[in-house]
């Protein structure tokens, strides 16, 4: 098992808050797509390699500092969001992010992997808010698969290094 460290420097948070930002910019096109099932047959290689390298980067920084009841409470919560949940719930799963990293610093560098995808489904929705309600619900199931789908990789990735992954 790995030893844990103290949370990373804010400089550590930067990084990886600008390699989630390179994420978001790699995967725009995963946020178009009608359904995950779709976009793992659809979406190029070199999109997916890049996401997944993005979630194990995450995945093992948080391995270092984040206990996995910490971590499972988060993914617990997102899942209690169901399939399609409406944005004003997956503003308060924002919310209950930020007040976990309220109680435990050691969580920043978490909410900042996730801030990118927050920011960016912000702004879609603000896109789209004039739209039919049916194509809103439609693009928020979209958008929230693809988020879930990055957390889970991140959840992977974290497992993996957390039970002493190789380097």
């Amino acid at each position: 098992m790995q030893a844990r460290t103290g949370p990373p420097t804010q400089e550590a948070a930067k990084q990886l808050s600008a390699e989630a930002s390179k994420a978001i910019r790699a995967t725009e096109i995963i946020l178009s797509r009608a359904k995950l099932d779709a976009l793992r047959d659809r979406a190029s290689e070199k999109d997916m390699t890049e996401l997944l390298q993005q979630a194990e980067q995450i995945g093992k920084e948080c391995a270092n500092y984040i206990g996995r009841t910490q971590m499972m409470n988060i993914v617990g919560q997102l899942r209690g969001l169901g399939n399609s949940p409406t944005m004003a719930q997956i503003s308060l799963f924002r919310a209950y992010v930020a007040y976990q990293v309220a109680k435990e610093r050691k969580l920043e560098t978490l909410q900042q992997a996730l801030k990118p995808w927050f920011d960016q489904m912000t702004r879609q929705w603000e896109r789209v808010r004039g739209a039919p309600e049916q194509q809103r619900e439609e693009w928020t199931r979209r958008a929230f698969s693809s988020f879930v789908y990055f957390v889970d990789s991140i959840v992977a990735y974290y497992t993996y290094h957390a039970k002493g992954g190789a380097e």
